[in-house]
């Protein structure tokens, strides 16, 4: 944390081992709330933090199953707890992972968890709570071989799938950052390779496509939140 100027007020380090932070978030009590990827327990796990406006680290939760691990969105949701999105694999060995979404309460602990998947690789990128009390969840999906799809999930406010949808706009597609509009719809931006553009996807309440734009000319350009 820095002063306005940019001094140093407080630092603070998480784990034991190799951790990275993903994404970090305000709460409602003037602190913090952080998720990511730890590997002070093996396989790696998701982790989530809360941490104070001192800097000072109330509480730390991990997350996960038998493979590897990883969080990278976080929000707040009404009632004071939290929502992750990330990804898991099946096991240490297994090349099948699903989108991983997790809902705990204001003490990190977890309320329940849902695993997504359309192909063999899914990624969960980005997680909003919506105005109907579920969730809207934007990632990737991808069979190994050639294309990689954008991946739109939306969920009642128990985490269980309303509907589901993938977009190609080109040959590997992914979906970095995902909000509700005003209109009940959601807007979705994320990268596209191997052509390196940056884009804009707009799709309706039920996910389905109005418009994309590609943003940037040149080759290697991205939008990741």
């Amino acid at each position: 944390k820095t002063d306005a100027s940019g001094a140093n007020v407080w630092e603070l380090y998480l784990g034991t081992d190799f951790d990275i932070i993903n994404a970090l978030i305000k709460t409602a009590d003037g602190g913090y709330a952080v998720t990511g990827r730890t590997y002070s327990d093996y396989p790696p796990k998701i982790y989530l933090a809360k941490v104070d406006q001192n800097g000072d680290l109330k509480w730390y939760q991990t997350f996960g199953g038998s493979g590897d691990n990883s969080g990278y969105s976080v929000q707040q949701t009404i009632d004071g707890g939290y929502i992750i999105a990330g990804y898991c694999f099946a096991s240490e060995t297994s090349l099948n992972c699903d989108v991983y979404l997790i809902k705990t309460d204001g003490s990190g602990n977890e309320q329940w968890e849902k695993k997504f998947g359309r192909d063999v690789i899914d990624f969960g990128y980005s997680v909003q709570p919506t105005s109907d009390g579920g969730y809207i969840v934007a990632g990737s999906t991808s069979d190994l071989s050639s294309t990689e799809q954008i991946y739109l999930i939306k969920t009642d406010a128990s985490g269980n799938s309303l509907w589901d949808k993938t977009y190609q706009i080109s040959q590997y597609d992914t979906g970095r950052s995902v909000l509700q509009t005003r209109d009940g719809g959601y807007i979705v931006a994320g990268y596209s390779d191997p052509c390196g553009y940056a884009y804009l996807m707009k799709v309706d309440s039920s996910g389905n496509e109005l418009w994309h734009k590609k943003i940037g000319t040149s080759s290697d350009e991205r939008s990741e939140e």
